[in-house]
């Protein structure tokens, strides 16, 4: 149907995967249903192992914790982030198994990569502002430069929930990447 092939944000896979209880859910859930209207995606090494952490860290940190921290509910707690992190493979094996996903990491030098995540990390406009009471730093990490990197290296699309990426747009090394923030 198309030669887009897409590449999804962490942000959009642990979304998709926490389902209705992240508020991001809707939204990834569309994105992800672009694989069966003939797109394909490309998936990194990096985002698999970022989504395994995010899928611990929300888990835990959403629970309706009352005070009280035994081995019961970290039994509890440990059984649902297995559930879901089989969840999260058993859709990529089926997505890979349909070829609708390839599983890559680029071919790219240390050095040069490196370099290029340095380079737009020092270089990138943060932001400062106020949420609440407090003063919130905005910015686009490493990781996340590390993201756009693979993303330009196998796709021209690519899709996020982290409005940090918006930073990257009108950049040379990115320019060829419609960057594509949901909501």
């Amino acid at each position: 149907m198309t030669n887009t092939i897409l590449y999804y944000d962490s942000s959009v896979w642990s979304s998709y995967i926490l389902g209705h209880s992240d508020i991001h859910f809707e939204e990834s859930e569309k994105q992800i249903q672009r694989l069966y209207k003939g797109h394909q995606a490309v998936v990194s090494y990096l985002v698999i192992l970022e989504v395994m952490g995010v899928i611990r860290k929300r888990i835990v940190e959403r629970e309706n914790f009352t005070g009280q921290l035994n081995d019961d509910l970290k039994k509890e707690l440990r059984e649902k982030i297995k559930q879901k992190i089989s969840q999260f493979f058993s859709l990529l094996i089926r997505l890979k198994n349909e070829d609708k996903i390839r599983i890559r990491i680029p071919d790219i030098p240390l050095e040069d990569y490196f370099k290029t995540v340095l380079k737009h990390y020092k270089n990138t406009d943060n932001d400062i502002s106020i949420s609440g009471f407090k003063l919130k730093y905005k910015e686009l990490g490493h990781y996340d430069l590390q993201h756009a990197i693979h993303a330009a290296a196998f796709a021209n699309e690519f899709i996020t929930n982290d409005h940090a990426f918006k930073y990257l747009n009108g950049t040379s090394a990115f320019s060829h990447l419609a960057i594509v923030i949901v909501k």
